[in-house]
């Protein structure tokens, strides 16, 4: 006969407060796979973000602006386990190409060889990708684009 000990609430407590507690933690994650999925582009939280001399850009430029949310807001991406990767701008645009990750490191590289370099991060059904700037001409108008896992 197994022996049955009685353990008190007290360690199940314990136990499923500590479970809880880091279970969040231990996804934050900038792994390869915490990007595998599809994600939604969120333009709330995307566009709240934009700087000051970004929207004064887009301010002077009402044509520019719609151009722009039309090409984000509804956007798609989706991380294959292969490192291969389909996009879906809002407009309808596809593209696809490669990705991969080192660290905190995103390089997607497009179907017809240009890469682009970001940083990510990942947790739970939340990801975020800045854009690295890199001393060229142009600069992002749009630094932070935040994704929900969908």
């Amino acid at each position: 006969m197994i022996p049955y000990h009685k353990y008190s609430s007290t360690k199940y407590t314990f136990a499923l407060v500590l479970f809880f507690a880091l279970g969040p933690l231990l996804s934050q994650t900038t792994g390869s796979n915490s990007i595998i999925g599809s994600w939604q582009f969120d333009g709330k939280s995307s566009f709240a973000e934009v700087s000051e001399e970004a929207n004064a850009i887009l301010d002077a430029n009402p044509h520019f602006r719609t151009k722009m949310q039309s090409i984000y807001v509804g956007k798609t991406i989706v991380f294959f386990p292969d490192g291969t990767y389909s996009q879906v701008l809002g407009n309808g645009t596809r593209t696809t190409g490669t990705w991969s990750t080192k660290e905190n490191q995103l390089t997607i590289t497009t179907s017809d060889g240009a890469s682009f370099l970001f940083t990510y991060r990942a947790a739970l059904n939340k990801l975020l990708i800045t854009t690295t700037e890199s001393g060229q001409e142009s600069k992002s108008l749009m630094q932070n684009q935040y994704y929900t896992k969908i």
